[in-house]
């Protein structure tokens, strides 16, 4: 940036090892995996899944607000978290 003096410059590439190790650990915890697909390939399913995503989202407020049982409800971070 013109005109700024930056304290420290940090680079992805002096931390590779530490970024590779937490791949490994996410992977191993069945939490990630690799995927060799192209770009658009990738891309295409993202869109198919955000457009599923908001489909379980709008069903699961749709069951809220049926629902009225004291013992809990769907909560829309649960399906959130189901992603990840």
């Amino acid at each position: 940036m013109a005109g700024f003096e930056w304290e420290n410059e940090f680079y992805a590439s002096d931390y590779f090892g530490q970024i590779y190790d937490f791949a490994v650990t996410l992977i191993k915890k069945g939490l990630a995996y690799v995927d060799d697909q192209s770009a658009e390939v990738i891309a295409s399913q993202k869109e198919r899944l955000l457009k599923l995503e908001n489909y379980l989202l709008s069903a699961a407020a749709a069951l809220m607000k049926t629902w009225t049982s004291s013992r809990g409800c769907v909560r829309e971070n649960l399906l959130k978290a189901a992603r990840y």
